[in-house]
């Protein structure tokens, strides 16, 4: 039988105000009042548990919010780390891994000491070349370290619930809510010794004794009569101690009830298992799996259960169903499953056109990543390479100021997805990065694609889209368009090359387009693998770079033929 207990301890009440906001991690205090931790950059999740003198360490979540441009440092550090320590110091996110959870780990550290639960504050800092997230400010977690050394106090325990039968004795259990300095003598009474009598009138704990119950038999005394119950108290204390924590606790009355043994009395009394209610009822409510009743001779006996979720059976007016599924058929856009025994929204598991291939369903492809993909999820490459699209300006200014324009010269609309332009660096022959477009490019189109730190007054009302891996070209570096077929994102032998500017496998001595700006002026397909003459399809123009008018071409039709 789970025990009761009575504590003689001081408790202090506190309040938020109605304006304050909970922070994550808090613990139930008012120093929860705090702004929510992390930020615009940076997400910082709840603990695990919480936080304890002498528990396991708690873990806390933290990830970006934003793909960086450049790595980003995650500092941490404890304000007070007498009472709690973090683990790793640093976390650092990747443009790869920015949205994966890393876990610091805190522990409070555990004293002797009874100081109460207090609240730790751990700061972050942001370090990075991203300016996103250079130095930004971001929100302290603040988390209560709860106090595992309890307030000096008298602990009485009982498994009778306090109640003793006239005819009958119970057993208190005595022990200290904590260890004392020195030793502590708890003098005992009763207050009226017609209801009972107790074997000892005081206790002595010591240093290493302190949470060693000690036991007082508490015995009643039947006065012969059908009088009904009477509560009578038991006193522990004043103490008495050298250690000032533990002298003079307040005494503490410890309220026992002497019971009449009549069955149907409504009080569990001497050998009683349980009371009747008055109304014998032998079924489980619904929702139990078992239960219990107290028979009008004060025993205990199994009930019938009724019904519960799970068995199988609908019990109408409690449930809509009793199939535990979650979630819908592969196929299905929708659907509607059993979820505690209710109808609700099924999960989607997936279906042709959810933009991921499932290739455990048969899925080859899916139109929303490959541009050659039918309605039923199989690679079909009829008329899926545009009729005509073509790299159209190359811009290659100082440091990041770099751009590129595509240009659809054919007589429809063309969809850009699956269409991919990848970077070739160097002496490499294979992609180093690409980027897929999305949208749709109207006939006589263009599409411009920016470095992230493109800083041309222009740059801002001529750039449809601006990243920083493709747009880092150089010199002797190549550039392929292409259509991704099968929508892995990597430039295969199967996919369909639309254009290029410059030849895939050959490395071009003396960085000829170095900070070179030009412009298409032959609007024919090149493939990248047959002879590259630049002259042949594009057209120098200004290469001063001049920030009045070096932009003013970009995002307009480029004009042939070459000269």
């Amino acid at each position: 039988m789970k025990k009761l207990a009575l504590v003689l301890l001081a408790v202090a009440a506190v309040a938020c105000g109605d304006d304050d906001k909970k922070s994550k991690g808090g613990n139930n205090s008012c120093d929860d009042c705090q702004v929510e931790a992390g930020s615009r950059e940076v997400d910082i999740g709840d603990p695990s548990s919480d936080l304890i003198e002498g528990a396991p360490p708690v873990t806390v979540p933290v990830k970006l919010k934003l793909a960086p441009m450049a790595d980003v440092q995650v500092n941490v550090v404890s304000l007070d780390q007498a009472n709690a320590t973090v683990e790793p110091a640093q976390l650092v996110f990747t443009a790869q891994n920015w949205n994966a959870s890393q876990l610091l780990t805190i522990t409070a550290v555990d004293d002797t000491a009874v100081t109460g639960d207090r609240d730790v504050t751990f700061e972050f800092s942001l370090v990075s070349d991203d300016v996103s997230f250079s130095n930004k400010q971001v929100n302290p977690l603040i988390l209560t370290v709860q106090e595992d050394d309890e307030t000096p106090s008298i602990k009485v325990e009982s498994e009778d619930d306090f109640r003793v039968a006239e005819d009958g004795e119970i057993t208190l259990e005595v022990t200290l809510s904590a260890q004392p300095e020195g030793e502590v003598l708890v003098p005992i009474d009763l207050d009226d010794n017609d209801q009972a009598e107790i074997n000892l009138d005081s206790m002595t704990f010591g240093t290493l004794s302190w949470n060693i119950p000690q036991e007082l038999v508490v015995t009643g005394k039947d006065d012969m009569e059908a009088d009904g119950d009477t509560a009578f108290n038991i006193v522990f204390g004043p103490t008495n101690s050298t250690d000032e924590l533990f002298n003079q606790l307040p005494a503490l009355e410890v309220s026992v009830t002497s019971v009449d043994g009549i069955c149907g009395n409504g009080v569990v009394d001497g050998d009683e298992p349980c009371e009747p209610t008055g109304n014998e009822q032998t079924t489980c409510d619904y929702g139990q799996q078992s239960c219990s009743y107290c028979s009008n001779e004060c025993t205990s006996e199994a009930g019938t259960p009724s019904g519960f979720c799970g068995d199988g059976n609908v019990q109408a007016g409690n449930e809509q169903c009793d199939e535990p599924t979650t979630r819908c058929p592969y196929g299905q856009m929708s659907c509607q499953t059993c979820s505690n025994c209710q109808f609700t929204a099924g999960q989607l598991t997936g279906y042709c056109g959810d933009g991921i291939v499932q290739s455990g369903e048969g899925e080859a492809c899916d139109p929303g990543v490959s541009a050659c993909c039918n309605s039923q999820c199989q690679v079909d490459t009829n008329d899926c390479t545009p009729e005509c699209l073509v790299l159209s300006e190359y811009w290659d200014g100082p440091m990041m100021d770099k751009a590129l324009e595509v240009y659809n010269c054919g007589n429809t609309q063309i969809s850009l997805a699956g269409i991919r332009v990848c970077l070739v660096r160097n002496s490499d022959t294979t992609c180093s990065a690409s980027y897929g477009f999305s949208g749709s490019l109207p006939a006589g189109g263009t599409y411009t694609l920016c470095n992230s730190s493109l800083s041309h007054p222009q740059a801002g009302s001529r750039c449809d889209a601006r990243e920083g891996q493709v747009t880092t070209f150089n010199g002797d570096d190549r550039l392929l368009l292409y259509v991704d077929i099968d929508g892995n994102g990597i430039l295969n032998p199967t996919d369909a090359r639309v254009d290029a500017f410059g030849e895939q496998n050959v490395v071009v001595a003396d960085r000829p387009w170095l900070d070179g700006h030009y412009t298409r002026c032959n609007l024919n397909a090149y493939d990248g693998l047959s002879t590259f003459v630049l002259s042949s399809y594009w057209e120098s123009l200004d290469t001063s770079f001049n920030y009045n008018n070096a932009m003013n071409g970009f995002g307009v039709a480029p004009t042939t033929p070459c000269p």
